[in-house]
Formats: structure tokens, C-alpha cells, sequence
């Protein structure tokens, strides 16, 4: 910044004739820092600092005050001429201070000691760290404006300390941002030998930065195939080479174990030093047990997957309480039955010009609220009859035979769906409507039948409807107490719902646990959390929707017992299980009553991080002087069913607070081609964080081919032609080449690598060439390949993008759902993709054309991808 030029200042003043008359006489002269008084014939200088105004008398008078202290008062002038004095003795004031900064900076010196004493010994561990330093506290001298004192003080300051001055040294944070940076830079100088022979190849700019870059809290945003695993190594080893930390302050976490192991073995071939790396769960377990004094044992229910057939097990018992077994029938019933609007086409399908209402079965109902009504009837499994004639004879002169709107036989009782309330205003349509609700009611109360009242505004407004279904899930009770013991049917501990309603306990029980929700805090999400934090279910609010009801409520009725049980079997076993052994970690580092010895922790797989992952890190994070090093890719973020959160990742600074953010972009297996293309699909979704990656190698020609087929019966066909063309390539180079074939799911796999029902199937001998492997783009996440075929893409349940919406339930207990439409999905091919460093082949079926095969295959959306269609010949094609 340009010094602001400081203007001569120059003045001189006397005392009136009148009182050079009476004895007092005076001089005062001003020359830039100095000041001359004359006072009765003695003439001394004084300091600016020792000249001051006095304004409490009129008119006011100057005080001066000699080296012995002694005060003198000078008066006289005009206001006109103080005006001028006051001026000029501002400006005075500042000629001394920029002579003599020491003086209005009194205590500098010690707070500098102070600081640098802090700074280098924090410089030590690779960062310095010094935030719990208050920075100078700078007093504005008294007789200087503010604006003035504001445009010289930087001037004054730097006088004092020119190496220390930043825009003012009371801006501590931003000196010592620029000093850490210009350490960076001289790290990776001064061990350039280091990061040239760590790896195989020399480190490139960006993974020296991450190396060398230890801030108190660092998040590195990688790109597939950008060396993460390399970073996390070297940066453990330079930080044992340059001491900033000894093995015993480092603790390296990775999400599954096979990661953990690879790294362990990589460190291990550098140093004998031992590091801790772990798996969350290993390090938690170890926490416990030095805690406590006894590690805790992981139910092997658990561990051997067997834990469906534990919440089975404790669905068997409490269905033997009829009310317990009532509700699960009911939910199970209306909110799990997928095939339920299958039963028969609808109506406006048959009927498709007529404008009718029709019920699920068929019914021509009167209103949509009937319609509505019918379908809940039928949703709830009561049975019902629509407009039965009433048993006893009604009609007369006025009305005809009274036929009710609904009968339900299990009960014996009659429905009448009002379309206006008591008291109601009628509306020309509906006139003479109450005399025709009273007439009505008159006839159910003289023959004593029993007439359920339900008004058509509660059924279109889902908070009242929830009522209702409140009402129909104790008719439903009821209705069950009617039914003979053998028409119950037996109870299949192994059927197909209660298999599913298990798998769905036992997933929302792993998300609410991952989410640090208690059965409490679900319940009281329900009730009014919901509705109070997220924006956006104010909307619904508004519109009269609710995003949490009477499901929800139902469904935490049914989860605690289980819950409760499932707690009392681990405790009965002394077992405990991931999740539970994970919040009693973070409770013991919170509660201080296991003390962390770390001070560097690195987190491979940042983007895979769950609510309860991010909890133990911040309960570590609390140790002083703790650093955080986060490594992750949200564009492979693909664990959402597994309790991951992306907002984690995306929100760093909220969770973990100010931090560095660095950038992996360069790939080492992924061609131009590759690289662009995917790149160019994940980021249509623009809540994924933006970044360029730059390929390993330039590519000529298009890798990414979508092969298209007739149908999904194709498909090992279309394998087959597609291995024998990588077969015959690799034969050109005389190099083994790997193949993946990487499938959305499992069957995928299953229905090429291995024979069923006497199908055939790939036989890997046919291609010598080439090292063929199966797996799902899940577990083929980190791996990488010459070559990659997805075999299935395209649209249904079972597709890809798989439509199966998550059941709604899940919402209650899961990470906010992403608005971006699949966009789970769309980095999960995006992981597939970038697995390959060659090629990578999708194969859809014409017949069922997935929307993510539509977009790659759009001339108008740029992709450079090949489209090619499979041949109806076999030439080529092993049998």
C-alpha cells in the first residue's frame, strides 16, 4: 500500500496584548514534531504528548507540562486561533509518532516476544498455529481524529516493525496465513529430493502442496485415480522425516479394512515406525477398551450377516401380542404393499374418455373423496361394499330407498362421506343438502345402527386423513378379532413381507444410529422438528402437507420394541453392535474420559462420512491442537444406503471450521477421453463441487462406447463380441490386459460368470488375453482397470438409475435426501467409468433405453461418446 505523505506542519502563537499588559506573557511555536514555549522569558521544549487543551473553561486554554513535570496554563486566544492550535497540534502529533512509533505502540515489544515465541515453536509441527494469541490492541492517541489517525496509523506501524507489518500487525491472522504459505513453498523447495523419489514418479505440484501442508484443519477434494492412498502415505512419512510429529501423535483412519491394510503395508515399507491405521471401527473398539478396561465384542450375528434373522426372531415375539401383531399386519398393508394398485387396472385406464371417478376396483364413485375413501378401505384390507341398499325399508313420497355411501361387514357399520359440514353454507348445487345429511342420521338413530361420519375436506387434506387412517387401523383391529384363528393364516417367520419389513427395521435402525437419533428424538422429529428447521417442509406447512404422519408414527411404534429388544439381546450376550460401539467411543473421548494422544489425523474416503463418523472426529478435534486432514471425492460420494452424509464434505467449514482446501485434479489411469466425458456427466448436477481433472494421457478417438442391443436377452451376446475385440487388441500388444465387468447389481455378474439353469455363460479361457473380473461398481470403487463393461443399463425398478424409490420411512432417520433427480446413481456410473483407463463400454438395450443412456447418446448435449449398435452376426463371437 502507498504511505500516505505526512504534511509539514508549522505555527506560532502569543499571548494578547491585554495580558502581556498584566504579567502573562507567552509564545508557543509548532515545527512538525517539535514544540517551543516561551513562558514569562523561560524557554523549554515539550513533547506533543505533553500539550493539551483544556475545554472546560471559556475560553478554553493550552496546558503544557515541562520535563519537571511542571504545568503551565497559556490563554488568551480566540476561538479562531485554538481551532487552528488544535489543528495543528494533531498533525504535530503525528511528525512525533512517526519519529517515535515506540510511544503510542507502549507494550509492542513484549507482545512480540510473546508472539514469535508461539509461532516458532508451532512452525515446528509444519503450520504455525497460533489463533489463541490476541492480536495488539492499538489505542487511537487522544487529540488525533479518526479518520486521520485511521490513514497513518499503518504508516506508524510499520515504522516500528517493518518485517513484521501486514496491513497492521493487529491483523495476526492474516500475517500469519502469509508466512505459512511462504513455509509451504520453502518446504517443498528445500525437499524436493523427497517428493522426486517418495513414489515411483515424482510428486506433481498439488500432491507436494497436500504433502507439505499441515494447517490446523485441511480438506483435499481428489479426482478419481489422483493418488489419494499416495498422498496419505507420503504425508505420513514426511511428517516422521521432518518431526513434525512423532508415530505416536499420528492416527490414520480408513473406511473398510482392506483399505486400512493397504496403507498399513505401504507406510510399513517406508518406516519402522508404527503407525496406528484403522478402520473407525477398529480404532472405536480400542477406544472402548482402554477406557473401560474391556474391549467390547461385536455380536457375530453381526459380523456373519446374520442380523436379519435377529429382528426376524423379535418380530415373531411381539406379534404374539395381537396388538403389536394388528399394527404390522396394518402397515405392512398400506404402506409396504408395492403391488396393491396392481390388483386390477384403474379406472381411468379402462374408462379412459368417459370423465368418470373410479375406485382401485373399479367402482364409478359419486366424488373423489369417495373415490379416495374406497381406495384407503382397500389399501387398509377391510372390506367394504359401495352404496348397499339399507336393510330396512326408507323411502317414501320425498326420498327414495336410502342406499349409504359405504357398508363394512366386519364391523357392521354404515359410512356416510359428507361433502359439507354441520352448519355449513350450502352452495346452489348442494341445496337441501343438511336436510338430506339429518334425514339420514334420523334413520340410523330409530333403528339403531351405527354410521361412521367422515367429511370429504379431512380426506383431501392429508394432517385430517391421517386421522382416518388413525380410525381405519382400529376397524382393522377390530375387524381381525372376527376372524377364526385358522383363517389368520400361519405365521411364516420366513416370508417374503416379514423378511422385508425386517431388512427395513434393521436399515432404518443403522441410519438413526449413524444419526445419533434416539427413539426420542424420532419421535420428537415427527411431532415438530420437521416442520420448524427445514425450509423446505414450511412450504409443504403452507400448502397443507406434511412431510412426517401418521406412517411414521405407526412405524415408530413398531421399531422401539424391536429396538428395545434388540438392545436387551446385546446386553443379555455382552455384545454390542458397530453402531452402539461407535456412540460409546465418542461419548468416552467426549467426556474426557479417554484422553486422545494424537495431535495428526488424516481420513481417507472423507466423502463416505457419516453423522456419527463426523461426531467421533470432532470429539477428537477437541484435544488442543489437533489437526484434521481430510482426503475425499464427492463425486464418488455412492454409500448413501451405508449412513454416508455428502453434506459432511460439502459443508467442511460447518462441521470443522475454517480450513485449508486444496485440489487433486490430475489423474494417473483415466484417458482425455475418459476424463471428459465423465467429468462432463457427473457435473450436471450442480451441487457437486467443481473441479477441472486433467488426464494421465491423451487419447485419440472416442473410449467411451455405448453398445447398443435389442433387448436385455443380448446382453451376454454383446459381452462376448466386446471380449473378443479387447481379446484380439491385447494380442496386438502382446500384453495381458484386465477387464472388469462391473454390474449395478450383483445378478449382473452372477448371469455371465456362472452357468444357471443350463444357461451359458463366459468362459475366461476363450480370451487369453485378457484377466477377466466381475464385481459391482460398489465394491469396485478404488480399483482400476485397462478396461471396464457396464453389462445393463437401462430404465425400470431394477435399472440403472434404479427408480426403486427409497421407502419413504427412511426419510426419518437418513442423511436430506439430494434434490438433484438420481443423482446418487449418476456418480455411481460415474465411478464405473473412471475405474477404466482405456475404455469403458455400456450396454443398453434399445427396448428399455435408461435416461442417463439417452443423455451420453444426445448429439445436442456434446458427449463424445460411440455408439454402436450389436450385429445380429456371431462372427467373432465365442460360443
Amino acid at each position: 500500500m502507498t504511505p500516505i505523505p505526512l504534511v509539514p506542519t508549522y505555527g506560532t502563537w502569543n499571548s494578547s496584548f491585554v495580558l502581556r499588559l498584566c504579567g502573562h506573557q507567552w509564545n508557543i511555536e509548532i515545527d512538525n514534531e517539535l514544540i517551543q514555549v516561551t513562558f514569562n522569558g523561560k524557554i523549554f521544549y515539550v513533547s506533543p504528548e505533553k500539550v493539551k487543551i483544556v475545554e472546560g473553561k471559556f475560553p478554553p486554554e493550552i496546558e503544557v507540562e515541562d520535563e519537571r513535570r511542571k504545568k503551565y496554563l497559556l490563554n488568551g486566544l480566540s476561538l479562531f486561533q485554538l481551532k487552528d492550535f488544535k489543528q495543528k497540534l494533531a498533525d504535530s502529533l503525528l511528525h512525533f509518532y512517526y519519529k517515535h512509533p515506540e510511544r503510542v505502540f507502549p507494550y509492542y515489544k513484549i507482545w512480540k516476544e510473546s508472539f514469535v515465541k508461539q509461532f516458532e515453536e508451532e512452525k515446528k509441527r509444519g503450520w504455525s498455529w497460533v489463533d489463541s494469541l490476541e492480536p495488539y490492541q492499538i489505542a487511537k492517541p487522544t487529540g488525533i481524529d479518526e479518520i486521520k489517525w485511521m490513514l497513518h496509523v499503518g504508516d506508524i506501524q510499520k515504522r516500528l516493525d517493518p518485517e513484521f507489518f501486514v496491513d497492521g500487525f493487529s491483523d495476526i491472522k492474516k500475517y500469519v496465513e502469509k508466512k505459512n504459505r511462504d513455509h509451504l513453498l520453502y518446504l517443498i523447495k528445500k525437499d524436493a529430493d523427497f517428493f522426486d523419489n517418495i513414489e515411483k514418479n515424482p510428486l506433481t505440484e498439488e500432491q507436494r502442496k497436500a504433502v507439505a501442508c499441515y494447517a490446523p484443519r485441511t480438506l483435499v477434494i481428489a479426482s478419481a485415480g489422483s493418488g489419494k492412498s499416495s498422498i496419505l502415505v507420503a504425508k505420513t512419512l514426511y511428517a516422521l522425516k521432518e518431526h513434525f510429529f512423532s508415530s505416536s501423535e499420528i492416527l490414520l483412519l480408513a473406511f473398510n479394512k482392506e483399505a486400512a491394510r493397504s496403507l498399513r503395508n505401504k507406510i510399513s515399507a517406508h518406516t519402522k515406525e508404527n503407525i496406528n491405521v484403522s478402520t473407525f471401527h477398529s480404532f472405536c473398539l480400542s477406544v472402548i477398551g482402554k477406557a473401560t478396561g474391556i474391549k467390547p465384542s461385536v455380536s457375530p450375528s453381526i459380523v456373519q450377516g446374520k442380523d436379519l434373522m435377529v429382528i426376524q426372531s423379535i418380530l415373531e415375539e411381539l406379534s404374539k401380542n395381537p396388538s403389536y401383531k394388528n399394527k404390522l399386519s396394518f402397515f405392512k398393508r398400506v404402506y409396504c404393499s408395492r403391488n396393491l394398485y396392481n390388483q386390477k387396472k384403474s379406472a381411468s385406464a379402462q374408462h379412459p374418455d368417459d370423465g368418470a371417478i373410479y375406485t382401485i376396483l373399479g367402482e364409478r364413485a359419486k366424488s373423489k373423496a369417495e373415490k379416495i375413501f374406497a381406495d384407503m378401505l382397500l389399501e387398509s384390507n377391510i372390506k367394504y361394499f359401495y352404496e348397499k341398499k339399507y336393510p330396512l325399508p326408507t323411502a317414501d313420497s320425498a326420498h327414495r330407498q336410502y342406499c349409504p355411501d359405504f357398508f363394512l361387514p366386519q364391523i357392521n357399520v354404515w359410512v356416510e362421506v359428507w361433502a359439507l359440514r354441520d352448519g355449513e353454507e350450502e352452495t346452489p348445487e348442494f341445496a337441501g343438502y343438511q336436510e338430506s345429511k339429518a334425514w339420514k342420521r334420523e334413520i340410523h338413530r330409530k333403528n339403531n345402527t351405527s354410521l361412521w361420519n367422515v367429511y370429504a375436506a379431512d380426506l383431501k387434506n392429508p394432517r385430517e386423513k391421517d386421522k382416518v387412517f388413525d380410525d381405519l387401523l382400529f376397524i382393522f383391529s377390530e375387524s381381525r378379532k372376527e376372524l377364526k384363528p385358522e383363517n389368520t393364516g400361519p405365521q411364516k417367520a420366513l416370508s417374503y413381507g416379514n423378511s422385508d419389513f425386517a431388512n427395513l427395521l434393521r436399515t432404518f435402525q443403522i441410519h438413526a444410529y449413524n444419526n445419533n437419533l434416539s427413539v426420542w428424538d424420532l419421535r420428537n422429529k415427527v411431532s415438530h422438528g420437521s416442520m420448524k428447521t427445514n425450509p423446505a417442509n414450511r412450504t409443504l406447512e403452507l400448502l397443507g402437507l406434511k412431510e412426517f404422519g401418521l406412517r411414521e408414527k405407526l412405524f415408530l411404534d413398531l421399531y422401539e420394541p424391536v429396538e428395545k429388544q434388540w438392545r436387551q439381546i446385546l446386553k443379555e450376550n455382552d455384545e454390542t453392535d458397530f453402531e452402539t460401539m461407535m456412540r460409546h467411543a465418542a461419548e468416552l473421548i467426549e467426556s474426557g474420559k479417554w484422553q486422545s494422544p494424537y495431535q495428526l489425523i488424516m481420513v481417507d474416503e472423507f466423502q463416505d462420512t457419516s453423522q456419527l463418523r463426523a461426531r467421533i472426529l470432532k470429539a477428537l478435534l477437541k484435544t488442543q491442537k489437533t489437526r484434521l486432514f481430510a482426503v475425499g471425492d464427492d463425486w464418488q460420494s455412492i454409500n448413501r444406503f451405508a449412513g454416508s452424509d455428502i453434506s459432511i464434505m460439502r459443508e467442511f467449514s460447518k462441521y470443522f471450521g475454517e480450513h485449508e482446501q486444496l485440489l487433486l485434479t490430475r489423474t494417473f489411469r483415466c484417458s482425455s477421453s475418459i476424463c471428459e466425458i465423465s467429468g462432463k456427466f457427473v457435473k450436471q448436477n450442480p451441487d457437486q463441487i467443481d473441479k477441472e481433472v486433467k488426464p494421465a494421457f491423451s487419447s485419440k478417438g472416442k473410449k467411451v462406447k455405448v453398445l447398443q442391443i435389442d433387448n436385455s436377452e443380448d446382453i451376454l451376446r454383446a459381452v462376448k463380441s466386446e471380449l473378443a475385440k479387447l481379446d484380439s487388441l491385447a494380442l496386438l500388444t502382446e500384453k495381458i490386459r484386465s477387464v472388469a465387468i462391473l454390474g449395478r447389481y450383483r445378478k449382473d455378474c452372477s448371469k455371465l460368470s456362472s452357468s444357471e439353469r443350463g444357461l451359458e455363460r463366459i468362459i475366461p479361457s476363450h480370451y487369453p488375453h485378457l484377466d477377466i473380473s466381475y464385481s459391482t461398481i460398489h465394491s469396485a470403487k478404488g480399483m482400476e482397470y485397462d478396461h471396464i463393461i457396464v453389462p445393463r443399463i437401462e430404465r425400470g425398478n431394477k435399472g440403472f438409475p434404479c427408480e426403486i424409490e427409497d421407502n419413504p420411512i427412511l426419510n426419518l432417520a437418513m442423511p436430506n435426501k439430494e434434490s438433484y433427480p438420481f443423482a446418487e446413481e449418476r456418480r455411481l456410473l460415474y465411478v464405473a467409468i473412471t475405474r477404466a483407463r482405456d475404455s469403458a463400454t455400456l450396454i443398453a438395450p434399445n427396448s428399455n433405453l435408461s435416461v442417463f443412456v439417452k443423455e451420453l447418446v444426445n448429439p445436442k448435449l456434446g458427449y463424445e461418446v460411440k455408439v454402436e449398435k450389436l450385429t445380429s452376426l456371431r462372427d467373432g463371437v465365442p460360443e
